[in-house]
Protein backbone atom coordinates (compact mmCIF):
# COMPACT_ATOMS: atom_id res chain seq x y z
CA UNK A 1 0.00 0.00 0.00
CA UNK A 2 2.60 2.15 1.18
CA UNK A 3 5.00 1.82 -2.41
CA UNK A 4 1.52 2.59 -4.17
CA UNK A 5 1.32 5.97 -2.98
CA UNK A 6 4.95 6.57 -3.25
CA UNK A 7 5.10 5.30 -6.80
CA UNK A 8 1.74 7.70 -7.50
CA UNK A 9 3.61 10.43 -5.58
CA UNK A 10 7.01 9.80 -8.13
CA UNK A 11 3.93 9.90 -10.86
CA UNK A 12 2.94 13.49 -10.07
CA UNK A 13 6.33 14.58 -9.44
CA UNK A 14 7.78 14.00 -12.63
CA UNK A 15 4.54 15.23 -14.18
CA UNK A 16 5.15 18.45 -12.68
CA UNK A 17 8.87 18.20 -13.65
CA UNK A 18 7.92 17.51 -17.69
CA UNK A 19 5.63 19.97 -17.25
CA UNK A 20 8.20 22.60 -16.49
CA UNK A 21 10.50 21.54 -18.72
CA UNK A 22 8.40 21.18 -22.07
CA UNK A 23 7.24 24.97 -20.73
CA UNK A 24 10.75 26.21 -20.56
CA UNK A 25 11.57 24.37 -23.85
CA UNK A 26 9.16 26.26 -25.63
CA UNK A 27 9.99 29.52 -23.65
CA UNK A 28 13.67 29.06 -25.17
CA UNK A 29 12.96 28.10 -28.22
CA UNK A 30 10.87 31.45 -28.69
CA UNK A 31 13.37 33.75 -27.31
CA UNK A 32 15.86 31.58 -29.48
CA UNK A 33 13.92 33.12 -32.92
CA UNK A 34 13.24 36.69 -31.13
CA UNK A 35 16.96 36.76 -30.64
CA UNK A 36 17.62 35.64 -34.38
CA UNK A 37 15.37 38.69 -35.64
CA UNK A 38 17.23 41.09 -33.45
CA UNK A 39 15.25 41.76 -30.51
CA UNK A 40 16.85 42.07 -27.21
CA UNK A 41 16.35 39.30 -24.68
CA UNK A 42 18.12 39.80 -21.18
CA UNK A 43 18.40 37.21 -18.61
CA UNK A 44 15.28 38.85 -16.82
CA UNK A 45 13.26 38.11 -20.14
CA UNK A 46 14.16 35.04 -20.11
CA UNK A 47 13.73 34.09 -16.32
CA UNK A 48 10.59 36.12 -15.80
CA UNK A 49 9.13 34.20 -19.39
CA UNK A 50 9.92 30.66 -18.18
CA UNK A 51 8.41 31.44 -14.50
CA UNK A 52 5.19 33.16 -16.50
CA UNK A 53 4.75 30.35 -18.61
CA UNK A 54 5.37 27.91 -16.06
CA UNK A 55 2.74 29.54 -13.94
CA UNK A 56 0.11 29.47 -16.71
CA UNK A 57 0.88 26.52 -18.31
CA UNK A 58 1.32 24.23 -15.37
CA UNK A 59 -0.84 26.10 -12.16
CA UNK A 60 -3.09 27.71 -14.38
CA UNK A 61 -6.56 25.86 -15.14
CA UNK A 62 -7.89 25.57 -18.84
CA UNK A 63 -10.53 28.40 -20.19
CA UNK A 64 -13.97 27.88 -19.47
CA UNK A 65 -15.32 25.18 -22.35
CA UNK A 66 -12.82 22.69 -21.04
CA UNK A 67 -12.78 21.43 -17.04
CA UNK A 68 -11.30 23.39 -14.65
CA UNK A 69 -7.64 21.91 -14.38
CA UNK A 70 -4.15 22.32 -15.69
CA UNK A 71 -3.89 22.13 -19.29
CA UNK A 72 -0.52 20.83 -20.23
CA UNK A 73 -0.32 18.53 -17.03
CA UNK A 74 -3.38 16.64 -17.86
CA UNK A 75 -2.15 16.09 -21.68
CA UNK A 76 1.09 14.70 -19.81
CA UNK A 77 -0.72 12.65 -17.52
CA UNK A 78 -2.97 11.09 -20.09
CA UNK A 79 0.56 10.57 -22.29
CA UNK A 80 2.44 9.05 -19.30
CA UNK A 81 -0.23 6.97 -18.45
CA UNK A 82 -0.86 5.20 -22.01
CA UNK A 83 2.77 4.84 -22.51
CA UNK A 84 3.38 3.08 -19.11
CA UNK A 85 0.37 1.24 -19.12
CA UNK A 86 1.59 -0.17 -23.13
CA UNK A 87 5.09 -0.57 -20.88
CA UNK A 88 3.57 -2.45 -18.11
CA UNK A 89 2.07 -4.95 -21.45
CA UNK A 90 4.81 -4.89 -23.30
CA UNK A 91 7.60 -6.65 -20.01
CA UNK A 92 4.96 -9.40 -19.56
CA UNK A 93 6.55 -11.03 -23.12
CA UNK A 94 9.79 -8.76 -23.21
CA UNK A 95 12.17 -9.56 -20.68
CA UNK A 96 14.04 -5.92 -20.12
CA UNK A 97 14.65 -4.12 -16.86
CA UNK A 98 12.03 -2.14 -15.92
CA UNK A 99 13.92 1.00 -14.91
CA UNK A 100 15.11 0.92 -19.16
CA UNK A 101 11.76 0.48 -20.38
CA UNK A 102 10.03 2.92 -18.00
CA UNK A 103 12.52 5.47 -19.07
CA UNK A 104 11.95 4.93 -22.28
CA UNK A 105 8.37 5.36 -22.27
CA UNK A 106 8.87 8.17 -20.67
CA UNK A 107 11.40 9.72 -22.93
CA UNK A 108 8.85 8.50 -25.98
CA UNK A 109 5.80 10.39 -24.63
CA UNK A 110 8.01 13.47 -23.78
CA UNK A 111 8.49 13.90 -27.73
CA UNK A 112 5.19 13.10 -28.99
CA UNK A 113 4.12 15.86 -26.67
CA UNK A 114 6.53 18.46 -27.93
CA UNK A 115 6.26 17.42 -30.82
CA UNK A 116 2.29 17.50 -31.03
CA UNK A 117 2.28 20.29 -28.74
CA UNK A 118 2.05 23.04 -31.63
CA UNK A 119 -0.96 20.90 -33.38
CA UNK A 120 -2.85 20.51 -30.41
CA UNK A 121 -2.75 24.13 -28.84
CA UNK A 122 -2.04 26.37 -32.38
CA UNK A 123 -3.41 23.92 -35.05
CA UNK A 124 -0.18 24.21 -36.92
Amino acid sequence: MISRIIKIGFLLLSILLVSFLVGAQTTVSNLIWLLSVDMPVTFTVLISSIYHDFVLMTLTSAPPPLPPLPFLPVIIAIGFVVSFGVTWIVLRWIKIQKKYAYGIAAATTLVFIVYLMPLLFFGV
